[in-house]
Order: structure tokens, then C-alpha cells, then sequence
């Protein structure tokens, strides 16, 4: 993820200081807090 989860903030403007601009987040991406086992990828270490 080259943006990261959040994204980053605006400069300026009503939303400056919040975690608006772009992110897997802001870019709609499927994501929660529910984790679900069967597609979770566990690697043995």
C-alpha cells in the first residue's frame, strides 16, 4: 500500500487535519474490525 490504511490529511480546507485524502480507506477497499478465520492467511514461523 503505497497511500497506507488512512490515507493522508489535507493542508487546508474545511476537512484539513483528517484522514481524507486517498488510503485504502478513502478508496472504498472492503475492510473492518471483525476478523473472519477462513480468510485469514496464517503462516507458520
Amino acid at each position: 500500500m503505497i497511500d497506507g490504511f488512512e490515507g493522508d490529511t489535507p493542508k487546508d480546507g474545511e476537512r484539513k487535519g483528517q484522514r481524507v485524502v486517498n488510503g485504502w480507506k478513502n478508496a472504498n477497499f472492503p475492510w473492518g474490525y471483525k476478523l473472519v478465520k477462513e480468510e485469514m492467511y496464517l503462516e507458520d514461523v
